[in-house]
């Protein structure tokens, strides 16, 4: 036992000493301070040794649309150790919550030490003031992650704010000035229409490799008076295909030729495939009156005698001549404006970025006209700022958000005056109904402690009850479709709004089956399957959750984000609040046969002819477009055939299709105008997006069409082409979730369709 205490008493003894002693507490101290600093040193060496994320350039030349798809360019510099990795993007929908898009886990980006890299990926941002942040995965482990944020002169960390959806923005790919921002500057004082945007690719390298990230893009201008511009590019550059795709889907591309025409335009040449016809030399053109001329311009080409400017000449041409030198059209076309696939393709034969065309006064025009530029109206009466600011939104693709997003199969939203008396109901019960209940009839006034929560119980109750009284437990979807096949190409392609109401709150993953007319779905066997695209879709304008407003659902539960698939065919856990909507749309393309046998033939400014319907489907209110006539042919069945002659009575286009837009007074106020568009079906609203510049442009319905303007083919009309336009409310193309249907009874579908029908030569027997 003293033993014991002995040994116990010399742990004690050495236990104080050891704090006590001086000398030991510094040897502790300096042990701290060494592993402190070892600490440090190894944090440091791990930071730097992580790869670095330098920039981060959105759009083309640093401009963007929101709401739609654009290309996204990150720069990346190597640690000290190689690595393999996955990069994302990461910006805000609509309603500002937070979405990804991250570059392929098969094809990960391998990072050289010290060595700076590009990864080229794609981003929707939903809103003008959007930050978007850039991340860096390494095997599932984020290493880096850098922050942008919007300023008007972006600088390092930095990009810049976003255009509105509904402006145009014309893509201007010139190491020049082909004079666009002239062309939409109204006068020298005043600043560009607020309705258009130029944005200017200086380097190829620049250019996006898939098709869809020109979305945003109305119009892209190339010009080719800089041969090192396009000199490191092949005809089999991805940056080609992906233009050439764009043209064929709808794009509208112009395309200026000049003094490098043969190497560029020639066999072997970057841009062979993007002309109207078929390269033939490079001549010289003597007399500017044609372009004068063309221009509608007042200005003469100072100086007009004496100038010579070299002028590619091409032949085997595939499009309508607008402007010619010498005694025929083939002799010299100058502007020739063609189709390729759905979209226009339009060739200039000389440089409009050298003299003497680069300071002529009527270049202005000239390029107008050329893009066939439909301003917005400019109006400053303020019933129009009412009008505007009534709907919330300024593009006809918000107004058929609008109409998807009203009206749902057994979901009636209750009227604004009956939830405010519902409010004032309760407002009465818990306040003077409780106090006399328990004063007048009880007596006891402290009996409020049980009545009052019994009143908040009761309400909250009869509440949730209503509300699943009105507005059900099912998942409802109203989608509307149009699809376009071309006979002459075989081209199809399709896009779908769709407005989803969900009875919970819920996450959803969805992709998307696309579908003929037939029902057949198209897959991977007929198109591929990268090009069937999912997407949000934003509202154009400043009202409630519109994309230049500062509404969104926010934090919460659903600050967590979602995602899309690197080949953006799938969105993946996508929020939506209980008894809420979510706006989304889609995009596909593949090959098809028509399915409508047509046999037209032109006489003075109409069609005569037989059009047989050989799909296995009957399509309802059919009619047939030519120039600027419009033929009634009803219902169409499988198998049946209808005569185009005179005897059908055509009606001019802009009549017979704004029957049914139904807004027929063109002097009506503004205001008046506006609650008219509130009341146009979706059907309606869609035809004028599909014929929007055939029928007036947003001079007639004061919105423009700029946000889906793809879907506007009137310069098929333009071109010689015949369209069949019918529909059928047969459930077709459809959002899956988890690779199942979503379809109902009860869900509204509408499917419109578009042959393109070509139009026999007058001279054919």
């Amino acid at each position: 036992m003293k033993k014991d205490r002995e040994q116990g008493t010399g742990d004690k003894t050495d236990t104080m000493f050891s704090i006590r002693n001086p000398q030991s507490a510094l040897r502790n101290c300096c042990r701290a301070l060494c592993a402190a600093a070892l600490a440090l040193a190894t944090s440091s060496l791990l930071a730097a040794s992580a790869p670095e994320i330098l920039d981060c350039k959105v759009g083309f030349g640093g401009t963007y649309k929101v709401g739609v798809w654009t290309p996204v360019r990150v720069t990346l510099r190597g640690g000290d150790e190689p690595v393999a990795v996955r990069v994302a993007v990461v910006a805000p929908d609509s309603d500002r919550v937070s979405v990804a898009v991250s570059s392929r886990a098969d094809r990960p980006v391998l990072l050289e030490p010290g060595r700076e890299d590009s990864v080229w990926l794609h981003t929707r941002i939903g809103q003008i003031d959007a930050e978007l942040s850039v991340e860096v995965y390494a095997d599932g482990e984020r290493i880096a992650r850098r922050g942008f944020v919007p300023n008007f002169e972006p600088g390092p960390g930095q990009i810049a704010y976003g255009q509105a959806a509904s402006l145009q923005v014309f893509v201007e790919l010139s190491a020049g000035d082909v004079g666009l921002r002239s062309a939409f500057i109204r006068s020298q004082e005043t600043e560009a229409t607020l309705s258009t945007v130029v944005a200017t690719v200086s380097r190829p390298t620049e250019l996006p490799v898939e098709w869809y990230d020109y979305e945003g893009a109305d119009t892209v201008v190339l010009a080719t008076s800089e041969i090192a511009y396009w000199r490191d590019i092949t005809p089999e550059d991805p940056r080609i295909a992906a233009l050439k795709k764009w043209v064929e889907l709808g794009g509208k591309l112009v395309v200026l030729g000049g003094a490098n025409g043969a190497e560029v335009f020639g066999s072997g040449g970057p841009l062979a495939e993007l002309i109207p016809g078929r390269f033939d030399t490079v001549t010289t053109l003597t007399d500017m009156l044609p372009l004068e001329q063309y221009s509608g311009s007042s200005e003469p080409v100072s100086p007009r005698d004496g100038v010579e400017l070299s002028a590619v000449r091409l032949v085997d041409l595939t499009g309508q001549v607008d402007a010619y030198f010498g005694a025929t059209a083939e002799e010299l076309p100058l502007v020739v404006r063609g189709v390729r696939g759905l979209g226009e393709l339009v060739f200039v034969a000389v440089d409009l970025d050298k003299p003497p065309l680069r300071s002529w006064k009527g270049q202005a025009d000239f390029v107008r006209k050329l893009v066939r530029f439909d301003p917005a109206p400019v109006d400053t009466d303020q019933s129009q700022n009412y009008a505007m600011m009534s709907r919330g939104y300024d593009d006809l693709a918000g107004g058929l958000v609008k109409r998807l997003g009203e009206s749902f199969a057994d979901v009636t939203p209750p009227p604004f005056i009956v939830v405010v008396g519902l409010v004032l109901l309760y407002l009465l019960l818990i306040g003077p109904g409780d106090y006399f209940f328990v004063k007048r009839v009880l007596k006891r006034m402290e009996a409020t402690w049980i009545t009052f929560p019994l009143i908040v119980i009761a309400t909250s109750v009869a509440a949730y009850w209503l509300a699943h009284y009105l507005k059900g437990d099912q998942l409802r979807i109203n989608q509307l479709e149009i699809v376009d096949i071309d006979a002459a190409s075989g081209t199809c392609r399709g896009v779908m709004w769709t407005e989803l109401f969900s009875p919970r709150a819920e996450r959803y993953n969805l992709t998307v089956q696309p579908k003929l007319p037939d029902g057949t779905p198209l897959d991977a066997g007929a198109a591929d399957a990268e090009q069937t695209l999912v997407a949000w879709m934003g509202l154009p304008g400043t009202g409630l959750s519109g994309m230049q407003g500062s509404g969104g659902q926010g934090g919460g539960w659903f600050s967590s984000r979602y995602e899309f698939s690197p080949r953006l065919t799938e969105i993946g856990g996508l929020p939506v609040q209980v008894w809420s909507t979510k706006s989304l749309t889609a995009r596909w393309d593949g090959r098809a046969q028509t399915g409508i046998e047509a046999e037209l033939m032109p006489t003075d400014d109409l069609v005569v002819g037989r059009i047989t319907n050989t799909w296995d489907t009957t399509f309802d209110d059919c009619r047939l477009l030519y120039g600027t006539w419009a033929w009634r042919l009803g219902e169409l069945a499988p198998n049946q055939s209808v005569e185009i002659d005179d005897r059908l009575a055509p009606r001019k286009l802009r009549t017979l299709l704004r029957d049914n837009f139904e807004l027929r007074d063109e002097n009506m106020e503004a205001w008046e105008r506006a609650a008219q568009i509130e009341q146009v079906s979706p059907q309606g609203l869609a035809e004028f997006m599909m014929f929007a510049h055939a029928l007036g442009g947003p001079k007639y319905t004061q919105l423009v069409n700029n946000y889906q303007g793809f879907v506007d083919l009137s310069h098929l009309l333009d071109d010689g082409r015949a369209i069949l336009l019918c529909q059928t409310s047969e459930h077709r193309s459809e959002f899956l979730r988890d690779g199942k249907s979503m379809h109902r009874e009860g869900n509204r579908h509408w499917t419109m369709y578009r042959f393109v029908l070509e139009v026999g030569d007058a001279g054919e027997p």
